[in-house]
């Protein structure tokens, strides 16, 4: 019973470090390189979807 009572904190202190290094990480502000690659990357994937996007009919209005 100790024994599982010592594993059990011991993968919480696990999970807690790994929570803390985490949150550490993603709290640092983005360098230059990687809001320009960010940046070169949204172009990418807009100019990809527009040449896979098929072509839209012509909306008619309606007559009022």
């Amino acid at each position: 019973m100790a024994e599982r009572w010592l594993r059990a904190g011991e993968r919480q202190a696990s999970l807690f470090s790994l929570e803390q290094e985490l949150e550490s990480y993603y709290s640092q502000p983005a360098g230059a390189e990687a809001s320009e690659l960010t940046a070169a990357l949204g172009r990418a994937a807009r100019e990809t979807a527009a040449k896979n996007e098929a072509p839209r009919p012509a909306r008619r209005r309606s007559s009022r």
